[in-house]
């Protein structure tokens, strides 16, 4: 399956402005999964809803980089965050 693909799609048919509000609501659901899963030990159930909730909002955040035109420039800050992280690692 093409992620790329299926998110112009949903972009196409919800449009822009509705895809970011589910990205918002996303954000909140995955903080609260994962404010669950650290009360609650990590059980499988819980384990499985972060899950879920993380995929969601991979979803929706490629969503917001093809909507907003940014995925060169989101592409370029992970790889410069990446050495960041790998320098302070090191250090």
């Amino acid at each position: 399956m093409d992620i790329k693909n299926t998110c112009c799609k949903a972009l196409k048919k919800y449009g822009l402005k509705a895809q970011t509000m589910i990205f918002v609501e996303e954000l909140g659901e995955t903080l609260q999964a994962l404010s669950k899963h650290e009360r609650g030990g990590g059980s499988h159930e819980l384990k499985d809803n972060l899950a879920q909730e993380l995929a969601d909002l991979y979803i929706t955040a490629k969503q917001m980089e093809i909507g907003y035109g940014i995925e060169k420039e989101v592409q370029y800050w992970i790889s410069a965050k990446l050495k960041m992280l790998e320098k302070r690692i090191e250090d």
